[in-house]
């Protein structure tokens, strides 16, 4: 069995958040898991709407790359 760590849950969770903001899928236009990695590496996010300050915040600190600088 595989555990699944805290900081992944906290990443995953902030990308569930900005999808359902959106109505978007983040990486929809992508179907391999290289190029996908490759664009969360260059720090590449979905675009929230304007109208969820403190919720946009939060899920931007959610998706930091380095889990350390997570929440």
């Amino acid at each position: 069995m595989t555990m699944c760590l805290f900081d992944v849950d906290v990443y995953s969770f902030a990308m569930i958040c900005s999808k359902i903001l959106s109505k978007e899928d983040s990486f929809d236009d992508i179907h391999e898991i290289k190029r996908i990695l490759k664009r969360i590496k260059k720090n590449e996010r979905p675009k929230l709407p304007s109208n969820c300050n403190d919720l946009n915040e939060l899920i931007q600190e959610f998706w930091r790359l380095n889990p350390l600088y997570r929440p």
